[in-house]
């Protein structure tokens, strides 16, 4: 039921965009008066955390299809956490207890902590940095050590 592999940001907003084309969100919606080109997921979750019921609804649709990614994730893995992080976990937090609501109970493994990662947009360039960081300390004395001195 999840369909692909696209972000939650890119999710809410083509369900948001949907919705808005069929006519299912109220005219006097918030999520409606968006243009069509500044709708992204962004945007979408900002009016779900300022209490726009249109923009809820596709967060807590958005936070269901997120439950069954996370179900399967712990049915095939047993992870003990799943972090939502990237540009989209800065206003995530609607989607996430969404999530948690829809997490089911009855699997054979617990299901998993879900948490919002605190990194933002820059998870990957810290991960990168600290990597880095990690395998110059493991690697500098080597380097050291075999250079000759002329």
């Amino acid at each position: 039921g999840v369909g692909g592999a696209d972000g939650l940001g890119t999710v809410a907003a083509r369900w948001a965009a949907a919705a808005v084309a069929d006519g299912t969100v109220a005219a006097d919606s918030a999520l409606a008066s968006i243009p069509g080109a500044d709708l992204d997921g962004r945007a979408v979750l900002e009016l779900a955390a300022q209490g726009d019921d249109d923009a809820r609804a596709i967060a807590v649709r958005v936070g269901a299809m997120l439950a069954r990614v996370v179900s399967v994730l712990g049915s095939m893995f047993d992870p003990q956490r799943v972090v939502v992080s990237g540009a989209i976990s800065d206003g995530v937090d609607e989607v996430v207890a969404a999530a948690r609501r829809s997490l089911p109970t009855d699997l054979d493994l617990p299901a998993p902590e879900l948490v919002v990662s605190q990194l933002g947009a820059d998870v990957v360039v810290t991960g990168a940095i600290a990597a880095a960081a990690a395998a110059a300390r493991e690697n500098a004395l080597d380097i050291w050590m075999t250079r000759r001195v002329g």
